[in-house]
């Protein structure tokens, strides 16, 4: 695990009654269905595989229509999921976001093609559209049953290897800005995962409260300068950073204190990220780039070439969620002073009796 940017805060291990506090909250969030359901996964996970066999027939095929040969080797995609399904906080009606690595011989044009075209003539594809223009180009559909993107990237390679990673900067050289685009998603999630020091549940559970919260506070709007998924999960990983020990209700709380007085002058940084300098790939940096010093709200994902996530974020918007921050951080910890006062009265009730 790379070392986190600021140093950790407080490294102390939950009491008794923070996880008694962390069972009431996963309790809580049970109704809410911010979770799947053992049905719902399942179901997910039968399309998942259902898509990996789809797929590894279609290559076979459209490889011998392009070149009309078999190929004389074994010829392989590979599939992999991010967001908030590899997260492990997808709800019970959201989608999965799939990254589907192709060899050389699927360009682009052959995915938005003859791959679509297949796909339309599927008796278990519905609501299918492309979105080819789109700043990350991908096919939406509903595929046996469950809700995906997909998104493709396509390799110099005549095969895609099981072994082959995403994760070293050099998987980057040579691609296409739109694959370059494509694979950031899948790169971020797993360093999100990487970085964060907090046993998982925790993590989930935390997430799962923060983004309940913000879709009830009316904050989940990419595209109107409000959070995104990314957005929620790095800032739920960075208080993990400086409260690596904490429960998950702890870590609740500690979200809305840590935020609610951030200087949002100052960025979110969940690692430090080497600009590579790769032809076509422009990191965040605030000295060189007057556009990115001139942002008012600074989340920056954790991998190369390193963004801002919330760089769309305006004074409006900001302004309304620093004080959504400040009201959470308000209740959050009147919560825990009345959880600690009815503590102490348990405590001196059983200590008289």
């Amino acid at each position: 695990m790379e070392e986190a940017v600021d140093s950790v805060i407080s490294e102390d291990h939950p009491t008794i009654q923070e996880l008694l506090q962390t069972k009431a909250l996963e309790s809580s969030l049970l109704p809410e269905r911010v979770s799947d359901t053992a049905e719902t996964s399942q179901r997910r996970l039968d399309a998942l595989a259902k898509l990996h066999e789809f797929v590894s027939s279609w290559i076979q095929v459209h490889y011998f229509n392009k070149k009309g040969v078999q190929p004389a080797f074994e010829l392989k995609a590979k599939i992999l999921s991010f967001g908030s399904y590899r997260l492990g906080v997808n709800t019970s009606s959201g989608d999965i976001d799939v990254l589907i690595c192709f060899p050389e011989c699927v360009s682009r044009r052959d995915f938005f093609d003859a791959f679509y075209k297949e796909l339309s003539e599927r008796d278990d594809v519905e609501e299918l559209h492309a979105a080819e223009d789109a700043f990350v180009p991908a096919i939406k559909l509903e595929f046996h049953g469950v809700e995906m993107d997909l998104l493709m990237v396509h390799f110099h390679m005549d095969t895609i290897s099981d072994d082959v990673t995403i994760s070293e900067d050099e998987i980057l050289l040579n691609l296409s800005p739109e694959c370059a685009r494509s694979l950031n998603g899948p790169r971020v999630t797993n360093k999100i995962l990487e970085v964060c020091p907090s046993e998982h549940n925790n993590f989930k559970v935390c997430l799962r409260t923060i983004k309940l919260w913000a879709k009830r506070r009316g904050l989940v709007s990419n595209v109107l300068g409000l959070f995104g998924g990314v957005h929620m999960a790095m800032l739920v990983c960075k208080v993990c950073q400086l409260y690596p020990n904490a429960c998950a209700s702890v870590l609740v709380q500690k979200f809305f204190e840590t935020f609610s007085a951030w200087d949002w002058r100052q960025p979110v940084r969940l690692c430090y990220v080497q600009d590579q300098h790769y032809p076509g790939l422009s990191q965040w940096d605030e000295k060189r780039n007057p556009r990115d010093m001139n942002q008012h709200m600074k989340i920056l994902t954790p991998m190369y070439p390193s963004q801002n996530a919330s760089y769309n974020v305006g004074v409006s918007t900001l302004f309304h969620i620093k004080n959504e921050l400040k009201r959470g951080e308000t209740i959050a910890a009147e919560i825990m002073r009345e959880q600690q006062v009815e503590d102490t009265n348990t405590n001196t009730n059983t200590s008289t009796s």
